[in-house]
């Protein structure tokens, strides 16, 4: 950075402002060390482009690269939480990945044998991402946001599914919630929504930076139901990075990434 380079952070080290956002953080992952740069937390952006923040129009040096299971909570929550859909307090995240989500360092749990068929949930004293989805919904909010998030390994490779639940305000109608994840969305290209007819899932996103978005009202027990899902590798991770680089430079968002996910 001091030589005039810019940086997309994949370690979490600069997904936050706060050196105590950055603590809370490294709590949850066994780390107790102060960061090493805390100058440089001011002027990090959170890299998820949907989130639409004014500070991107200022060429940002330095960008922290959201985790995986954030990337697909924000995208869900995000219009619910910027449109007042949604109490603040009491939203289920109940998200599932694929194992590649834990890297290529061997592992007994991730061996094929013992993952074939089994599922588990895993990290329920807290997991890590919590920390920045609440700040960033709560930034969008402007006041405070909670979530419960079960984070979950599924018996396949790649992929994100983060079904989403939070408790409607009054007088909001299925129509009030598509109608406000359309309009926030328009204008972004590797998200569509979907109503509760749609029959897609993580194949039909995997290798792709798309986000697909089931986008629902339980108007009966009323409730919001977002099914969200991504490729943990893409969007998740690598594709993400490489928007938030042509954000950063002025292109097209979509260069480099218009592609189709490999499905079947």
């Amino acid at each position: 950075m001091a030589a005039g380079a810019r940086v997309i952070d994949f370690s979490g080290d600069f997904r936050f402002n706060r050196p105590e956002d950055y603590a809370e953080y490294g709590r949850r992952i066994g780390r107790t060390d102060a960061h090493a740069a805390p100058r440089l937390l001011a002027e990090t952006l959170y890299g998820l482009v949907e989130l639409k923040s004014p500070r991107w129009a200022q060429s940002p040096r330095i960008v922290g690269n959201p985790g995986c299971f954030a990337a697909a909570v924000l995208l869900g929550l995000a219009p619910a939480i910027a449109a007042g859909l949604v109490e603040p307090a009491g939203i289920i995240c109940d998200c599932k990945t694929g194992v590649s989500g834990a890297g290529k360092k061997p592992n007994a749990s991730f061996h094929y044998p013992a993952r074939y068929d089994h599922m588990n949930a895993y990290k329920l004293a807290g997991h890590q991402h919590v920390v920045e989805i609440e700040r960033e919904l709560s930034a969008l909010r402007g006041g405070p946001v909670t979530v419960t998030f079960t984070a979950q390994v599924a018996p396949m490779c790649r992929g994100i599914l983060a079904s989403l639940y939070g408790r409607l305000n009054p007088g909001v109608t299925a129509q009030t919630v598509i109608d406000a994840y359309r309009e926030y969305h328009q204008n972004h290209p590797f998200v569509r929504i979907f109503d509760r007819s749609a029959s897609v899932g993580t194949g039909h996103v995997r290798g792709s930076n798309a986000c697909y978005l089931i986008v629902d009202a339980d108007e009966r027990n009323g409730l919001l139901r977002i099914i969200s899902n991504i490729d943990n590798l893409m969007k998740g991770q690598a594709g993400n990075a490489l928007q938030v680089m042509n954000q950063m430079f002025g292109l097209p968002q979509t260069a480099g990434l218009d592609r189709p996910a490999q499905y079947p």
